[in-house]
């Protein structure tokens, strides 16, 4: 295993082709969307299937509570459109998803190069493997969100920044800020303070044309595409930022303590390669000669710039994992730097018993010790990634029970009755909508689906409107004047602990419980 992390380019492609395995699993597994993904989803579906007929997009109907950009889906559309008269709806949005995935994935992968550089094809190779078996940043690599867009971006500049490629590393930030995320500034300020340090990037008359340039240009390129497609002129990542950063109005979605990234989040992220990243701290920190190696104290510099921005981020009360998710790939690195110095350190041991013909008894009690004891690190190292991996299968079967919506539309677009059904026309409850339901769900022409809000509480209006179908929320409606309950689709609710049972494995256990119920009217003719 360890002679095969050092093998350069081969291994390399191995992990990556691995890595895109995974996400096209994932992909399979978890198939819909949540709310946060509802935006770029439905434009990505009306790019393809209404192309210039703005007034049929679902955001002049459903804007959200502010806008974002059409530069993400619009880019993904034009890979995925050539592709759409030859598979039905649901399939092109898996295609779509698979080829942000891959997008995300050429990113990782230009960065894991770059770094081989400074660090060595091993650490690159370690840095794969590490990523591609922790859940989070693979899950959200295929994700539509406006973060995974960025990430994209932020795996190239940070490729492009360890490169000494500068100009490449301003236009690429500045396009993530500007057009996708615009607190990605707390992330970019740090690291342009890395680069100039290590003098990977160097202020001239360039740099700074460069700079303004992709500052113009990115603006202007966001107002005149998405002014198209909102009807009206706007930047939509400056009113994002003044909404969430000025207005401070994300804090309407719920709030965290200070310490939630650090102690809860990026833990959550790393899972058990959190020991690995304090492991490699602490090994830069007390040993004065591997800090003072250039590559060590290029990496810990590198880490700073992830820390000073989860560290300043964390101000802002409302928190999602999402948001620092950029910095993982970093943390990722000390961990694959801890891992190879520890392997690394026992190799040359050997190779120094073997050519001196030292036996074991002549080794010094304190040199056996210190031995010993990275040996059992080194077991660490690898009996880590077995945790990782099934607390990753862990995870990615409760997030499979995460999209109740989706699963409740999917099932009753294939309902036998329904096969060849015409006059079908379905209501998606709120919950429906933000658990799975979009549009590549409209997956025949001739039925309705209905999202209209405000009607989900009202039962006479559902059992007096033209609906033959309903998806409600099971917790508010036990049942409808006029309905029949076909079936009910459960989610996961999280973790049930019971200690009075006997055995350990048997105090943990996972709660499911209906989320969602599909009905359909009573006097509704399904022959």
């Amino acid at each position: 295993m360890a002679m095969l992390l050092k093998i350069g380019l081969s291994t390399h492609n191995l992990l990556v082709t691995l890595s895109f395995l995974i996400i096209c699993f994932y992909v399979i597994i978890c198939p819909h969307n949540k709310v946060e993904e509802s935006f770029n989803t439905q434009a990505i579906h009306d790019i393809i299937y209404y192309a210039g007929n703005v007034s049929q997009y679902d955001h002049l109907v459903f804007p959200g509570a502010v806008p974002r950009t059409f530069l993400g889906p619009l880019a993904l559309s034009l890979f995925t459109l050539p592709l759409s008269p030859f598979f039905s709806k649901t399939c092109v949005y898996t295609i779509a998803r698979t080829c942000l995935g891959l997008f995300f994935l050429m990113g990782l992968s230009a960065l894991a190069n770059a770094a081989r550089q400074h660090f060595g094809s091993s650490i690159g190779n370690r840095f794969l493997l590490i990523t591609a078996l922790q859940f989070h940043v693979m899950f959200y690599a295929s994700r539509c969100l406006p973060n995974t867009f960025a990430f994209v971006l932020v795996l190239h500049s940070l490729a492009a920044l360890l490169q000494g490629a500068d100009l490449r590393f301003i236009f690429l930030s500045g396009l993530a800020i500007l057009a996708f995320r615009a607190e990605l500034i707390l992330f970019y300020g740090p690291l342009l303070l890395f680069g100039l340090y290590f003098q990977l990037v160097k202020i001239r008359p360039a740099l700074i044309l460069a700079g303004l340039t992709t500052t113009f240009g990115a603006v202007c390129t966001s107002v005149f595409v998405d002014s198209f497609f909102w009807r009206r002129w706007l930047w939509p990542e400056g009113e994002v930022f003044y909404f969430n950063a000025i207005e401070n109005k994300s804090s309407q979605w719920g709030t965290l303590p200070f310490y939630w990234y650090f102690l809860i989040g990026l833990p959550k992220a790393l899972l058990c390669t959190t020991f690995l990243v304090i492991l490699a701290n602490l090994s830069i920190l007390c040993d004065r000669r591997t800090r003072m190696r250039y590559p060590t104290t290029l990496l810990f510099g590198l880490e700073l710039a992830a820390i000073s921005f989860v560290l300043v981020y964390s101000f802002l009360p409302h928190k999602e994992l999402r948001f620092v998710l950029y910095a993982v790939p970093i943390f990722n690195f000390m961990a694959a730097f801890s891992w190879e110095s520890i392997e690394s350190s026992i190799s040359k041991r050997h190779a120094s018993q073997k050519h001196k013909q030292v036996s074991s008894s002549s080794m010094k009690k304190g040199g056996q010790l210190s031995y010993f004891a990275r040996r059992l690190v080194l077991i660490i190292c690898y009996l880590h990634l077995l945790v990782n991996v099934a607390l990753t299968l862990a995870l990615l079967f409760c997030s499979a029970y995460n999209y109740p919506g989706g699963d409740a539309i999917s099932q009753l677009n294939s309902w036998p009755q329904l096969a060849h059904k015409k006059d079908v026309h379905v209501f998606i409850s709120n919950l429906a909508a933000q658990t799975g339901v979009n549009r590549f769900h409209e997956v025949h022409p001739t039925w309705i689906y209905n999202k209209t809000e405000g009607l989900e509480d009202d039962l006479a209006a559902l059992a007096n409107g033209p609906f033959t179908h309903l998806i409600l929320e099971t917790a508010k409606t036990s049942a409808v004047p006029g309905f029949t309950r076909l079936f009910e689709v459960q989610a996961f609710l999280g973790l049930i602990f019971d200690w009075s049972k006997p055995h350990l494995l048997e105090r943990v256990g996972l709660k499911f419980a209906p989320t969602l119920s599909v009905y359909e009217r009573s006097t509704f003719v399904t022959n």
